[in-house]
């Protein structure tokens, strides 16, 4: 035999059914990048970052980590199967220096500098099974505090490994 519930049971039922209501229209989820996390990059470019993600066919996309206050970026690029075949000559055409060969990174993995007078970077490019990443990190020379090339490519490298690991 069904009973109604006590009324101040059901006032409370009423409170909690709003509050999701209300909830679910004030969160909203945020897309990710599905490489790395938003406060690793934020602790390689030393301060809040913004992110912005594209993704595209066949598991590959773009994510963007740019510091706010400055010219710093960090860029993930994923090429899925059918893209990678020949798809680092782009990518090793924008090196300034040597390129040398990384180990236990990927397949074929190479680091190279890139970047200007005012921004620094390093290039990380390789290759997980089918697919083709690129890790390019950019800090802008600071007054005082210039980043050192091993610093930043120690942090490329860094970074490179948990885009491979994730791509694996």
């Amino acid at each position: 035999m069904w009973r109604p519930l006590r009324p101040e049971i059901q006032q409370w039922r009423r409170y909690a059914v709003a509050g999701a209501l209300l909830m679910s229209a004030l969160c909203r989820a945020e897309t990710g990048c599905p490489w790395l996390n938003r406060a690793t990059a934020a602790g390689v470019l030393r301060g809040p970052v913004s992110l912005e993600v594209s993704n595209g066919a066949e598991a590959g996309g773009v994510c963007i980590f740019r510091r706010q206050e400055t010219a710093s970026s960090l860029k993930i690029v994923v090429h899925g199967a059918a893209a990678a075949a020949g798809s680092a000559l782009p990518f090793r055409s924008q090196c300034t220096s040597s390129i040398a060969s990384l180990r236990g990174i990927g397949n074929e993995a190479v680091l190279c500098a890139v970047g200007s007078r005012k921004v620094r970077g390093e290039q990380v490019i390789g290759r997980v099974r089918d697919r083709l990443f690129v890790v390019d990190l950019r800090m802008k020379r600071e007054a005082g505090q210039p980043p050192g090339r091993e610093s930043l490519q120690g942090e490329a490298e860094r970074i490179s490994e948990q885009v491979a690991g994730a791509l694996f």
